[in-house]
């Protein structure tokens, strides 16, 4: 058993401390007790602060993932606007670089303008000091007039103080009109006896000339003539200055043909012995201008196909007024080569035309031409009924001008739209006005017709294509003639294919790039196409330059030659183009071109060269002759000059089968290449100058490039079929289109007008 504590009757003195010392204890236990629970209580608080904390540090981190999670979201986003951004960035670098490439094209563009503009001022400083010049001849007119005005008046008041004599002088001139018609009666029977003699001498003479060889011929002795005439016919010994040995020396053609105008004009006192007294004793029944005109018409030097001049009285009744288009386009050169043959066939008093200021390098003999028939426009067309043509005369005028339209009457002329009395009176009274047009498509547009058919008396057409063209398009066929074009054919002389002759030297064009590329034309090896024309879609330049490339990829092209050998060949492409100033960029086209087959004008250049610069006519032909082919795989021509002109110089010519040059094309002679008819496209505001949609728009042809391809690789081969065939060409051209024989339709034309009917 646990020992008892001492009762308190046995508590020993000390117990009474050891009770304060158990309360202090129990205090401090109490104490401990209270502080415990207090901190527990402080714990619990702390607890539940720190559950608090911890519940906002939960809340705090669910926020901050949000937060990240959108931040996330958003750097996604970022990133992908990053990538936009980069992509616009180079999408705006390619843009700026194109803009700069633009504003470059721009600048040259402006340079281009700025040229021009300083040659119009040039014109319009031209024109300032004309008109000055104008003004000052006008002002001596005025006073000219002022003093021919004074002398009219003393002539007026001599004339009323010899009003008297004037009986007298009527009278006097009544006797000498009848002694007149007398003495002309005599004249024409002396005429007939005259004629009649020269036949009985020339019989005689026929006689005499097995007998005597030296017997003067009858036409070169007039004195025999007057002789017959009084009865007493001599025999004259032959001088030194007669016979025909001693005729031999000079043109005996030339002496017989002036010697028979003086036989035949004996009896007239002042008839004229020789053709440019003719032409004098012609003009001088008109103005100073005219005179002046045949004077110079005798004496000009003429190109060496062309016929003298006609004798006087074999000259037409009609004067021809060819307004022409300037610019050295085909139009103009067309126009200038059929005036010169003109002008040779009806003398320069009867051709007029106005002058070029832009015009080409002519030859010396084509400006000599030119300068004697180049009058102002305002002198083409009458501009008072008093400067009509005498009756029986005419005077045409032709408008061969394209930048206008078909059948468009040109500013220059200041020539009103006529109704249809005035053109009945124009054509009674001997004014015709002729229209020469052509189109490139396959119809025309109304307002063209209605021109045609209103305002013109005959529209000539260059071909039979356009006959049709313009004649299904309802211009009225009464109207419409066939004028072919010329050609030269003494300039662009047929190129002689022989392999043992050496081939011709290649002249100087005074271009470096187109020299350098000129070295090795001559090279067996090398084949150069050529192609002619002003740069604009309708000549199809695309497809020339795709087909060549495609056609000739490499250097050199193996070629089978006639006697089974294989060559290498260098294909090479010359074109020879116009810039227009109105059209694209020809460089800039041909790069974008080149370009989409992989290739620049750097890597080309020894293959390829094209010349915007003019040259000189003379050098053309030296062009034509440098060259192997020529090819021109056109949409549509009215005529095609530069195809003409390749075969009258001999070269295998391909072309599109469709158009106007199928006047002279043919499988017989040339390469005339297939074709679909498509619309035309010609770019921005077609629908407004070609018409709106099928049927109305305007159609061309678009050849096959299949076969233009072949004929391409056919020509190369150079056999004997190849050569045959572009003499035949050459041939025919010189046949048919030289310029005497269309100078000849030129002449039939102009006199059958107004129902006048002349044979060619």
């Amino acid at each position: 058993s646990s020992p008892k504590g001492p009762s308190p009757a046995q508590e020993p003195l000390g117990g009474a401390s050891a009770r304060p010392m158990a309360a202090i204890k129990s205090l401090v236990f109490l104490l401990t007790i209270v502080a415990l629970s207090a901190g527990m209580v402080v714990l619990l608080f702390g607890f539940n602060s720190m559950h608090t904390a911890m519940d906002d540090l939960h809340s705090h981190l669910d926020a901050t993932e949000r937060t990240a999670s959108q931040q996330q979201k958003s750097l996604k986003e970022l990133t992908q606007l990053s990538r936009h951004a980069k992509t616009s960035i180079e999408e705006l670098s390619s843009k700026v670089k194109e803009n700069e490439d633009g504003l470059g094209r721009q600048r040259q563009e402006l340079g281009q303008l700025r040229g021009e503009l300083g040659r119009h001022a040039s014109v319009l400083d031209e024109h300032g000091r004309r008109v000055a010049e104008v003004d000052k001849v006008k002002g001596d007119h005025q006073a000219s007039v002022e003093e021919l005005h004074a002398a009219l008046q003393e002539e007026r008041q001599k004339a009323e103080k010899s009003a008297t004599k004037l009986a007298e002088i009527q009278e006097y001139m009544k006797n000498l009109m009848s002694q007149q018609s007398e003495s002309q009666r005599v004249q024409r029977d002396l005429q007939t006896d005259v004629t009649n003699l020269t036949h009985t001498l020339a019989q005689l003479a026929s006689r005499r000339v097995a007998a005597v060889a030296q017997v003067p011929s009858p036409i070169e002795s007039p004195g025999a003539v007057l002789a017959e005439e009084k009865g007493t016919v001599e025999q004259e010994k032959p001088s030194s200055g007669d016979g025909v040995e001693a005729s031999s020396g000079g043109d005996d053609e030339a002496k017989e043909d002036a010697t028979t105008k003086r036989v035949a004009n004996l009896p007239a006192v002042a008839a004229a012995s020789t053709e440019s007294e003719a032409d004098a004793e012609v003009a001088a029944g008109g103005d100073d201008e005219t005179a002046g005109d045949a004077k110079e018409d005798a004496t000009t030097k003429r190109p060496a196909n062309l016929p003298a001049p006609p004798a006087a009285e074999s000259r037409p009744h009609y004067r021809v007024a060819w307004y022409r288009e300037c610019g050295c386009t085909g139009m103009e050169i067309e126009a200038v080569t059929l005036l010169v043959a003109l002008a040779a066939r009806i003398g320069t008093t009867n051709v007029r035309t106005n002058p070029c200021n832009e015009a080409c390098a002519w030859p010396k003999a084509t400006k000599a031409v030119l300068s004697q028939i180049e009058v102002s426009e305002s002198m083409l067309w009458p501009r008072t009924q008093a400067q009509w043509p005498q009756p029986g005369g005419k005077h045409v005028l032709v408008v061969h001008a394209a930048f206008e339209g078909v059948c468009a009457l040109p500013g220059g002329l200041e020539l009103a739209p006529r109704s249809e009395d005035e053109r009945s009176r124009e054509r009674s009274g001997g004014l015709f006005r002729v229209s020469r047009s052509m189109m490139e498509t396959d119809r025309l547009n109304a307002d063209a017709v209605t021109r045609c058919n209103d305002q013109f008396d005959a529209i000539w057409v260059p071909s039979s294509f356009n006959f049709r063209s313009f004649s299904e398009a309802s211009v009225n066929k009464d109207l419409l003639r066939v004028l072919p074009e010329s050609v030269d054919t003494d300039l662009f002389s047929c190129k002689i294919a022989d392999d043992d002759l050496a081939p011709a030297p290649i002249p100087s064009f005074g271009l470096p790039k187109l020299d350098d590329f000129m070295l090795t034309a001559n090279d067996p090896g090398t084949f150069t196409f050529l192609s002619v024309f002003k740069w604009e879609s309708r000549k199809n330049w695309q497809m020339l330059l795709k087909t060549f490339w495609q056609t000739f990829p490499q250097a050199s092209t193996v070629v089978a030659l006639a006697n089974g050998s294989k060559v290498d060949v260098r294909a090479r492409l010359l074109i020879k183009t116009q810039q227009l100033s109105w059209g694209t960029d020809v460089y800039e086209d041909v790069n974008d071109l080149l370009r989409s087959l992989g290739l620049s004008l750097e890597q080309v250049k020894d293959r390829m060269t094209i010349v915007i610069e003019s040259l000189p006519t003379e050098l053309m032909p030296s062009l034509y002759r440098a060259a192997d082919a020529f090819v021109l795989p056109t949409h549509g021509e009215g005529w095609c000059l530069p195809l003409a002109e390749a075969m009258s110089s001999g070269l295998p010519t391909i072309a599109t089968g469709w158009g106007g040059q199928t006047e002279f094309m043919t499988s017989a002679n040339s390469w005339p290449i297939g074709y679909k008819l498509k619309d035309a496209d010609i770019g921005a505001g077609g629908e407004e100058i070609w018409g709106g949609p099928p049927p109305a728009r305007h159609k061309w042809a678009v050849p096959d490039k299949g076969e233009l391809r072949q004929a391409m690789l056919e020509v190369v081969h150079r056999s004997p079929a190849v050569r045959a065939k572009a003499a035949q060409g050459c041939e025919d051209i010189r046949r048919q289109f030289n310029q005497a024989s269309v100078a000849a339709t030129t002449d039939a034309l102009l006199a059958g007008l107004g129902g006048v009917a002349k044979t060619a």
